[in-house]
């Protein structure tokens, strides 16, 4: 009914779930680049964990997080992880540039630490006396995973 190949197909799926499950995870703080990758710096270890911009779970510059190793390919390589979950959003504000456009208001960024643009509420930025083009700083207050940007809100303009 199944044959010889779905047993080897079986056993093949098996044993990745078992080498995943086997990889070291650690907390430490992240360290964001211009292209969205981060290096997470992990106290007890000398060397930094680097994490693609594809799989950094939607963590930030500065944002404690726990990371997963993934295996090394060839013997010089860099260590790479991936951030399993975000432990504590960084409370250090970003500072951009305010912009409305229709109903939504965004704070587009002037950092390299942090590659991404930030939604805020239109209300609470007028609230707050912004108006277009306005250097403001913003907190990130959530970034939910179905959402392209993070979610902030403006505390100084």
């Amino acid at each position: 009914m199944y044959g010889k190949n779905s047993k080897r197909i079986l056993k093949s799926a098996q044993k990745k779930q078992k080498v995943k499950a086997a990889l070291p995870e650690f907390e430490g703080k992240a360290r964001m680049t211009r292209d969205g990758s981060l290096y997470v710096e992990v106290e007890g270890r000398e060397e930094d964990i680097y994490v693609r911009n594809t799989r950094t779970g939607n963590a930030l510059n500065g944002d404690t997080v726990r990371v997963r190793l993934l295996k090394r390919k060839g013997r010089d390589a860099r260590v790479e992880g991936e951030v399993r979950e975000v432990l504590l959003r960084s409370k250090r504000p970003h500072i951009g540039v305010l912009h409305f456009v229709g109903t939504q208001a965004w704070v587009l960024m002037q950092s390299r630490q942090m590659p991404h643009d930030i939604s805020v509420e239109q209300k609470q930025a007028l609230d707050m006396g912004g108006k277009q083009g306005y250097k403001v700083a913003v907190v990130i207050e959530d970034w939910p995973r179905n959402s392209v940007n993070p979610l902030g809100k403006i505390v100084d303009v």
